[in-house]
């Protein structure tokens, strides 16, 4: 099942799977390690829920969710079940 990164809660993994549409700030975050097939977790989320601090390729990364909604995720083979 597809969904955005912004719609994973914290503790929860996936995997990028592409972006919403390809732009220059889709470009960045591909620079920043959101390539396809990168695995990701969701470390936390500010208390409004905006921003969330994301753990991947070994380092974290904070989005604000208008962001994360850009990025695709599928679920990863360990939360599949």
């Amino acid at each position: 099942m597809l969904r955005t990164l912004a719609m994973l809660a914290p503790g929860q993994t996936g995997v990028v799977s592409g972006y919403a549409q390809i732009d220059e700030f889709a470009h960045r975050l591909m620079q920043l390690g959101f390539l396809e097939g990168t695995s990701l977790v969701v470390l936390r989320r500010a208390p409004a829920g905006d921003p969330m601090e994301v753990e991947i390729m070994g380092y974290s990364v904070s989005l604000r969710r208008d962001e994360a909604a850009a990025i695709l995720i599928a679920e990863s083979p360990a939360t599949a079940a």
